[in-house]
């Protein structure tokens, strides 16, 4: 049996489908944690939920948190860089100076001649406003705006908990919220034998038969004329006796 082991890691998706808050519910109510301390796992940072298991109990917490609606990654024990130094801030790049531009020289031009080439460019403008550009590559921030920035590391060493097994309710039995019972009253009811009538007489509706007056009729035989209008004539064929066809 290999003896490796490994880390339940969290980086804050949840499985597609399922809603976000219902999955900080879950999760609070897997680990025992409020919702202070849950909310710092969903930051986007990877951050072991548990340590150094072997591979059978890495696989288990994988699915009771996949049940959860929670992605979690399987790495070997130790490969996770700790939050302080993933926030670290690289150095920075030093500041080159800016080169002082060159001045022009001296044009055969008359004094009084404006000189329209002579116009503020770019570079005057950046030497009079105090700015100067990062050389291509180095960083934009100082190491003092960067560590001004940085996004402290959450604090998720004590979720480092056992998971519940996987059977059963992720509650306990106190958590659950059910409905009073509702008061049905006593109402006795007996069961009419079959052929007996539903309806008691009193309650009965009693409907009138139609009149329907005697009528003295005969029928006629068959194909006796009923008065039914009689069909046109189908017209005679057309006379094509003077029609000819061509040589």
């Amino acid at each position: 049996m290999s003896d490796d082991k490994f880390d339940i890691v969290f980086r804050g998706d949840i499985a597609v489908g399922q809603s976000l808050p219902q999955v900080k519910q879950r999760l609070a109510a897997l680990f025992k944690r409020d919702a202070a301390q849950i909310d710092a796992l969903f930051t986007g940072m990877p951050v072991p939920l548990k340590k150094n298991v072997d591979h059978a109990s890495a696989e288990k917490y994988q699915k009771v948190l996949m049940q959860a609606g929670a992605i979690v990654e399987i790495r070997p024990a130790g490969t996770l860089k700790p939050a302080a130094a993933r926030a670290r801030p690289a150095a920075a790049a030093p500041k080159s100076e800016p080169k002082p531009e060159p001045k022009p020289e001296p044009k055969s031009e008359p004094i009084s001649e404006p000189k329209a080439t002579e116009s503020i460019g770019a570079p005057a403008m950046a030497a009079s406003s105090g700015l100067s550009l990062v050389p291509v590559g180095g960083d934009i921030l100082t190491d003092a705006e960067r560590a001004a920035t940085a996004t402290p590391a959450a604090e998720v060493s004590a979720l480092d908990a056992e998971l519940r097994p996987l059977e059963g309710r992720l509650v306990d039995e106190q958590e659950i919220e059910r409905m009073p019972p509702v008061d049905v009253p006593n109402a006795e009811f007996d069961i009419a034998d079959p052929g007996v009538a539903l309806i008691e007489p009193e309650y009965r509706t009693e409907v009138a038969p139609v009149a329907v007056p005697d009528l003295a009729a005969d029928l006629a035989p068959p194909g006796s004329d009923l008065g039914q209008i009689p069909k046109a004539p189908a017209p005679p064929p057309p006379d094509t006796s003077g029609i000819q066809l061509a040589d």
